[in-house]
């Protein structure tokens, strides 16, 4: 049996690969862990608390969390992290993490129940594509506090101009302003560029 911890709008995103559009049997979608012990968990609404990671730790033997920061504090080994962002969720490709390589086919087997596949990435503590559309999401914030053009020109710029699927602050409102602010703020641990415009950070606080 397959758990799956998740809202509605993440349960659409899942699907949207199968022809049915629908879960498969022998999946379970929760709002939140259940203390009855099962093989697979699958943890949309990860929050990486300790007592979030302790309950999953217990009563799962594998767990696979939506945790942006992939590597950048340890979980326990069991555990692989993917980018299950919204707007990311509905690809057939999901970038993960593991530290435990002896877990990989058996998270490949899960996803694969969606037409999913996983993307492994090494040696980072970020997802390439949660970096880059927070960098993105960060200077689009830039952009209008220099009140280049408001949100809805720079979104239509920014789909005209790359096909992406959505405008910067689009891509903000479906993920949430405040993971972005708190991705941005890890990063700029590391590297002053990743610095949270005064504009994101300024939203951000008010949601």
């Amino acid at each position: 049996m397959l758990a799956i911890i998740g809202n509605e709008a993440q349960q659409e995103e899942m699907v949207a690969s199968l022809p049915t559009k629908k879960l498969p049997e022998n999946v379970s979608w929760l709002l939140q862990p259940t203390h009855t012990p099962l093989a697979v968990c699958i943890d949309l609404l990860f929050d990486n608390t300790k007592e979030r990671i302790a309950l999953l730790e217990s009563n799962y033997s594998l767990v696979i969390v939506n945790n942006a920061l992939c590597g950048h504090a340890p979980l326990p080994p069991h555990f692989v992290s993917i980018n299950g962002w919204n707007g990311f969720l509905q690809k057939k490709i999901i970038e993960a993490y593991t530290t435990n390589a002896s877990i990989k086919a058996a998270a490949e087997e899960a996803l694969s129940m969606f037409e999913k596949k996983l993307m492994w990435v090494t040696h980072s503590s970020v997802f390439i594509s949660t970096r880059i559309i927070a960098m993105i999401i960060n200077e689009a914030y830039t952009a209008l506090a220099e009140n280049t053009a408001t949100k809805e020109a720079i979104d239509t710029a920014m789909q005209l101009g790359t096909h992406y699927p959505y405008g910067p602050f689009e891509w903000s409102r479906k993920i949430g302003l405040k993971r972005i602010y708190h991705l941005l703020s890890v990063l700029a641990l590391s590297h002053p560029k990743y610095t949270p415009n005064a504009l994101l950070v300024k939203e951000a606080s008010l949601l």
